[in-house]
């Protein structure tokens, strides 16, 4: 088929990278809005057309679908019109060509998986890393290493020379010739040690930047000695192993003002999410993670004018019970805690009953998945009690801290709990203190079952509503 579109169709801004770019790795970063991942994908779709595979992958496979499959499948359908060329399927997640080349679909929080990955025609020629700070280093090598093809099978002998060189090398570095005709790396079929680390495959990696401790940061925006290689007044860096593209929401020539305010208005929400989730910076975290809280004195009459509010319960096992009524006008982007109660040592019996006695009329409780038990005795007392969704994983957490950013959370001075527990909210530290984008509520943390309860658990179908929010994208 003829492989060619108007210019019209895309962003001005990525016309380059559509039709000029073919590098070993291709970065497409910057902040929400831009428009990068949806021309990520066009750019696959074009590659299928091509004779090209391509694997995509997240580190959390359930949330593709919601995410690039359907990117693509607008891509495919509604941008370059070529719909009637593919065939979508489900269960696993799979887009076929009629030239019989595939657009699969992987996570990686089971690397194993991506063992035998097997194409109609051909190998995996390209993979794309949605959301590639979600990810650790150690999975994009393996994913690297196992989607590496081509070349011939080594001899006995080859294999051998290749033990022996292995053996005495301290690193990578280190395999050179040792008295031999050949270095390690035309043993394995390339001339030198480049060619080995840029072979065949290409990959694309797509995020919103996020701290400069992370390993996409040090691996490929700055050299040995920590030194920036790329600032985002480049706006591009192009050589044939490396394409890095930095874009905003002022990129995006298809946005309204309206779109375009509401990015620009976080500047006066949180600093750290307007650089970057707005403009796409590599951000330096500080520890607390919410500065958008006040306390306020809210009074009965308060408390029932707001039409939407929620109630959650985080369970205690050696922790308290943890159960807390918060409101929230998403018009002025504000968030209530409006009332808590927090006890341990309760018996089943003692939990419905207060939980009965907090509840409005019909009113449900949005409890921890992890109880499942708890939530079934709850519910046999006649309480409507139900598990939330933990959408996203290991991510559930950080996604959702990224929307609670927008609202300015007003506390109220009776929850003195959540107070407390709000305002020591951290983020992780690694061994050498950097600050991790991962909230520090684990073992050895301080206990935070009102935030749990009152952010997490109450507001989670709001939560849910927003992960798949262009604010992401």
């Amino acid at each position: 088929m003829q492989l060619q579109f108007p210019p019209t169709l895309f962003n001005p801004r990525f016309l380059q990278y559509l039709t000029e770019v073919e590098s070993s790795t291709e970065i497409l970063f910057g902040g929400a809005g831009s428009s990068k991942t949806v021309h990520s994908a066009v750019k696959d779709v074009l590659r299928v057309l091509k004779g090209k595979n391509v694997l995509v992958v997240r580190q959390v496979y359930n949330t593709l679908e919601d995410s690039y499959y359907t990117d693509l499948k607008k891509a495919i359908n509604d941008i370059l019109d070529v719909g009637s060329e593919f065939t979508f399927k489900k269960s696993p997640l799979r887009i076929e060509c009629s030239n019989e080349r595939v657009i699969l679909f992987r996570g990686l929080d089971d690397v194993e998986k991506l063992k035998g990955i097997a194409c109609p025609v051909g190998e995996i020629d390209h993979f794309t890393v949605e959301e590639a700070t979600e990810t650790k280093e150690p999975s994009i090598n393996q994913l690297q290493f196992r989607s590496r093809g081509g070349g011939e099978r080594l001899t006995i002998e080859q294999i051998q020379e290749i033990r022996e060189t292995m053996d005495k090398a301290m690193s990578l570095d280190d395999l050179t010739s040792l008295d031999r005709k050949k270095n390690i790396y035309e043993l394995l079929g390339y001339d030198t040690k480049e060619d080995f680390e840029e072979s065949g495959k290409t990959m694309t990696l797509l995020f919103n930047p996020v701290s400069t401790n992370h390993w996409i940061y040090r691996r490929f925006f700055c050299d040995s000695e920590g030194n920036a290689t790329f600032h985002i007044s480049e706006k591009v860096k192009h050589t044939p192993q490396l394409y890095i593209m930095h874009s905003d929401h002022w990129d995006n020539a298809f946005l309204t003002y309206d779109d375009h305010m509401r990015y620009e208005s976080y500047r006066f929400i949180n600093k750290y999410f307007y650089d970057v989730y707005s403009k796409g910076m590599w951000g330096v975290l500080g520890n607390i993670i919410f500065e958008n809280v006040k306390l306020a004195r809210f009074d009965d009459n308060f408390i029932a004018n707001i039409p939407e509010q929620y109630v959650g319960l985080d369970f205690g096992v050696k922790d308290p019970n943890a159960l807390v009524r918060t409101g929230i006008n998403r018009q002025k982007k504000e968030i209530y805690i409006l009332q808590e109660f927090v006890k341990g040592g309760m018996s089943t019996e003692e939990l419905a009953n207060v939980v009965q006695g907090f509840l409005y009329s019909k009113e449900t409780v949005w409890c921890d998945s992890a109880g499942l038990q708890q939530i079934t005795d709850l519910q046999i007392k006649g309480i409507d009690a139900r598990s939330v969704s933990k959408y996203g994983g290991a991510n559930f957490k950080p996604h959702g801290i990224s929307v609670l950013w927008e609202y300015t959370i007003f506390v109220n001075v009776d929850c003195k709990t959540f107070a407390g527990e709000i305002s020591s909210y951290t983020w992780k530290e690694d061994s050498k203190g950097n600050v991790l984008n991962v909230p520090d509520d684990g073992i050895g943390a301080e206990h935070q079952n009102t935030i749990d309860a009152g952010l997490f658990y109450a507001l989670n179908q709001v939560l849910m509503q927003c992960k798949t929010s262009k604010i992401y994208g």
